[in-house]
């Protein structure tokens, strides 16, 4: 376990250091903060948050709560969300699959390049995700598109390449209208669907 949680610290201060990493959450955040609904009394998921780079970014809303099943990763989270003063902000570990949460809790959900990890639990993803989100909430992801071809390839040499990624055999993403069909079996719709390149 140590061993591993020296790994994880070693792999977060590669990134963390990454001028492209910085501008590529600071970007993201603020896409998420433009759809967010009601920052003000709304409660919101930032779900597999890793080391919850999101969450240490957003300062404007009250009640959110970060969830990975990486414990290494979620104590890195904790301690420089507590660092920030964001002690009221929630940090647990619980699977994707089966998450520890009633129906109709949050008002948004939001989500940076996890669903691609859990590719063949996806189903089961997204019926939690639906089931948690309150009537009318969102989901917000961002994950990698295979839409365009050239990208895709790109994206696949970049991730067996880059010391700031994490070779993971698990890299492949979506095209649209995969992902618009899962979500339309268990409640949800797709209302935009955007391709974001950082400028």
């Amino acid at each position: 376990m140590q061993e591993k949680e020296e790994t994880v610290s070693v792999y977060l201060a590669a990134r963390r250091q990454s001028v492209q990493m910085q501008r590529y959450y600071d970007y993201w955040v603020r896409r998420i903060l433009d759809l967010l609904p009601d920052r003000e009394s709304g409660s919101y998921l930032e779900l597999m948050c890793g080391a919850a780079e999101v969450s240490r970014r957003i300062s404007s809303v009250n009640l959110l709560t970060a969830v990975d099943i990486d414990l290494a990763l979620l104590s890195s989270a904790r301690l420089d969300l507590d660092a920030q003063g964001k002690k009221h902000f929630s940090v647990i570990c619980a699977d994707a699959t089966r998450l520890p949460f009633g129906n109709n809790t949050f008002d948004a959900i939001f989500l940076q390049g996890g669903l691609h990890h859990v590719k063949p639990s996806l189903d089961l993803v997204i019926s939690e995700i639906s089931s948690i989100l309150k009537p009318g909430g969102v989901l917000i992801a961002s994950e990698p598109a295979n839409d365009n071809w050239l990208i895709k390839k790109v994206r696949h040499w970049q991730y067996y390449h880059s010391h700031h990624q994490g070779n993971d055999e698990g890299e492949d993403g979506f095209e649209c209208n995969e992902l618009a069909q899962v979500i339309s079996n268990h409640r949800l719709k797709m209302e935009i669907y955007h391709h974001s390149y950082l400028s």
